[in-house]
């Protein structure tokens, strides 16, 4: 995995812009307002780019028509934060645990007619990873989810 600094502002950019067509099909607002500055993080452009492919994929899927997502970033002790939240289906809590893991799907009447490998967030956590990061899940069932990743900041 050949690393370098990364602008994260920028893949997330790249990625947001392109999952808006899909987001007004389905009437969602896509919301992201990059802040000032954010502090560049080493890493693999290309694969955070699928990191973030994978989690706006998501939100999109599972989330309602007319609903919403939303993407930010801070800086935090060091570390950036980057947050993609939703109020789509969400997540029951006995089955937060699992959402990581190889080929797991929630399985519940609203995901039935959803399709998916259950790899995406098993990708996200495996790069996230080896970047010396970590992700989370925050989640309501019927209310949505927030996916989390937090990366240490390159020092300037």
């Amino acid at each position: 995995l050949e690393m370098e600094p990364c602008d994260l502002l920028q893949v997330i950019d790249e990625v947001v812009d392109s999952f808006r067509p899909r987001a007004r099909e389905k009437r969602q607002d896509l919301r992201w307002q990059p802040p000032q500055a954010l502090p560049q993080v080493r890493g693999n452009p290309r694969i955070l780019r699928q990191v973030m492919d994978n989690l706006l994929s998501n939100a999109v899927k599972y989330t309602q028509e007319g609903g919403w997502i939303s993407v930010s970033t801070e800086e935090e002790n060091g570390h950036v934060v980057v947050r993609v939240a939703d109020n789509g289906i969400g997540i029951p809590p006995a089955q937060q645990p699992y959402v990581f893991d190889k080929f797991y799907r929630v399985e519940s009447e609203a995901t039935s007619e959803i399709k998916g490998t259950g790899l995406g967030l098993t990708i996200v956590k495996t790069a996230i990873e080896k970047h010396k990061g970590r992700v989370w899940v925050e989640s309501n069932w019927g209310q949505g989810s927030a996916f989390c990743f937090v990366l240490p900041a390159l020092k300037t």
